[in-house]
């Protein structure tokens, strides 16, 4: 039989010196010949062959045959070729030791939330980490850091490409493993499964350096365990039920994996998918500031009528912006901000010899009293310290005024 390979060859050989077309004719030929002798790379040559001429189904079978012999590099030209079927080509490639066939069967689990660690095992069993391309570092990284950072593989932060994106990751990550000493503000992270570390990484990399910038050190925890239970969204909110014990003294944030940001009882709850900035806004209802939109529904009648034990540090309520001169001194002595007032809170009238006054700071800028949106669809009237729009109105805007700072953080 090998004879016969052999003479095949040299008549392929022979022929090379002759036109074009007898010299594709005769490859051709000694292909099938090897491939009919059971050569797997000759199916796999033939296979490309065959996909060079327009022959589609003749290339599938021959890639086929490839396949069956063993050689994994077909389970790629299969997948392609016959996508209905490409997990079943992809996985024999993959367990035939095919590298690129097991990393697309990983990128698959992955997108399919599907486990992937013991194949990602096998993977790297057999892989020489120095020999990655940058995709496929990125790769790795990626599995490895939403895998949960597995103690029996590879760590992501000596696998990750040196570029802005992961350098951000590790300044995240790097907080999680400082001493929590002399905080100013400390977040105690709980998450539903592994993918969270990501999201929770990247806002504490920039919750970090923002709180920063008002001299406020903050420090960063997690419970080492994942919750025990999944998370079940409250309607569109996110919210799970099942959690570890809260610590009284932490901004306590929960990671579902779905569900829109939401703070109750002290609690924040986020989605992987949420920003730092939605992070920061959810803070401060956590340290008590108020929204500073309209309010809906019941939860806004009972907030500005005064139903709830929670008190704004950033929002007053009255029921009427004219006061007697008794009414508006109660109103500016229960004042969260009285001490940081740059502007007057109301204008001085005489009526019928009385004095009144009009709430409101008619002076842009400054700290005053300006018309808050919360209690719009109510009979009452908010009021907050500045004139603009804060982080508390428009989480995505950044706008941070000071003073709400040394509201939720008062200096130790």
């Amino acid at each position: 039989m090998r004879a016969l390979l052999v003479l095949s060859v040299l008549i392929w050989v022979a022929l090379t010196a002759s036109a074009p077309a007898a010299t594709a004719h005769a490859y051709e030929v000694t292909l099938k010949l090897a491939h009919l002798q059971g050569h797997g790379r000759a199916s796999l040559a033939l296979g490309y062959h065959y996909l060079e001429r327009g022959q589609r189904s003749a290339a599938i079978t021959a890639f086929q045959t490839a396949l069956a012999r063993g050689v994994g590099e077909a389970s790629e030209q299969l997948a392609e070729l016959n996508p209905q079927r490409a997990d079943e080509w992809l996985r024999s490639g993959a367990a035939l030791g095919w590298q690129p066939a097991r990393w697309a069967v990983l990128k698959r689990r992955f997108d399919q939330d599907e486990p992937f660690t013991e194949l990602l095992s096998q993977t790297l069993a057999e892989q020489q980490l120095s020999a990655l391309s940058y995709d496929e570092r990125t790769f790795l990284a990626d599995l490895l850091l939403d895998a949960g950072e597995p103690g029996h593989l590879p760590h992501w932060r000596s696998v990750a490409p040196t570029t802005p994106r992961w350098r951000r990751l590790q300044e995240g990550a790097e907080l999680f493993r400082r001493m929590p000493v002399a905080c100013d503000v400390h977040f105690l992270f709980q998450l539903e499964r592994q993918r969270g570390l990501r999201a929770m990484y990247q806002w504490a990399a920039e919750m970090y350096d923002r709180l920063a910038q008002f001299d406020v050190h903050s420090c960063y925890s997690r419970v080492q365990e994942w919750l025990p239970e999944p998370c079940t969204p409250d309607g569109t909110r996110a919210f799970c039920p099942h959690t570890f014990e809260f610590d009284d003294h932490s901004v306590n944030v929960i990671v579902a994996r779905q569900g829109q940001a939401n703070t109750r009882n002290r609690i924040v709850y986020m989605s992987e998918s949420s920003s730092w900035r939605i992070l920061f806004h959810e803070m401060g209802h956590a340290l008590d500031l108020a929204d500073e939109y309209p309010m809906a529904g019941d939860i806004a009648q009972r907030f500005c009528a005064g139903e709830f034990r929670f008190r704004a540090l950033n929002v007053v309520k009255s029921r009427q912006d004219l006061l007697s001169q008794a009414e508006f001194e109660r109103f500016e002595a229960n004042l969260p901000w009285l001490g940081a007032l740059t502007r007057p809170i109301g204008t001085p009238m005489n009526i019928n010899g009385a004095t009144y006054w009009r709430l409101g700071t008619s002076e842009p800028g400054g700290i005053g009293l300006y018309p808050a949106a919360t209690c719009e669809r109510t009979n009452y009237q908010a009021w907050r310290p500045v004139d603009y729009t804060t982080f508390m109105e428009r989480a995505e805007t950044g706008a941070v005024p000071e003073l709400y700072i040394d509201l939720m953080i008062p200096v130790q």
